[in-house]
């Protein structure tokens, strides 16, 4: 995510963009994944329906999905975070918790997607180690068994030599 963030948000109040063109409005074409953070305000603690919140995830992939609203129902918490929430604010709270709530959800998806490309890279790396393990072991697999081919070819090699002597 870039420092200048591209919100879809606040003067946005309904659920969805279709349900705002729906009820009349004008609403710019945003594409999908041109929005770092998607900030709802609900007036109210029941908040958004999920299946909003879930067409919000759909259509933002890669972006935060935020809300700002009056204390909810832990219950209605976590049904927000099951549909595709990342973070509530309390609407009380003012402009310097939001302000910090997106900075922190932005530091901790930068920090996810950092984790993410280590473990990617761990997995191909060990993969790799992997491979060349066990192309190891068939080299060294058919290397013992050419070495035995000739040790048993030099061992007929010295019974014959035996038996001339002899």
């Amino acid at each position: 995510m870039s420092d200048a963030l591209r919100i879809l948000g606040p003067e946005r109040l309904a659920e969805t963009l279709s349900g705002l063109r729906a009820s009349g409005f004008v609403v710019d074409e945003i594409p999908a994944g041109a929005v770092d953070v998607v900030l709802l305000e609900s007036g109210s603690a029941d908040g958004p329906d999920l299946s909003s919140l879930a067409m919000l995830r759909l259509e933002h992939p890669d972006a935060l999905l935020l809300l700002t609203s009056p204390a909810p129902e832990p219950r209605r918490l976590i049904e927000w975070v099951r549909a595709g929430l990342d973070d509530w604010i309390d609407a009380s709270a003012g402009l310097a918790a939001l302000s910090e709530t997106i900075r922190s959800s932005v530091q901790r998806r930068q920090v996810a997607r950092q984790q993410r490309a280590v473990m990617v890279s761990l997995e191909d790396r060990r993969q790799k180690a992997a491979s060349e393990e066990r192309e190891l072991s068939d080299r060294l697999i058919a290397t013992a068994t050419e070495l035995e081919s000739e040790h048993q070819r030099l061992g007929d090699a010295h019974s014959a030599l035996q038996n001339r002597v002899a």
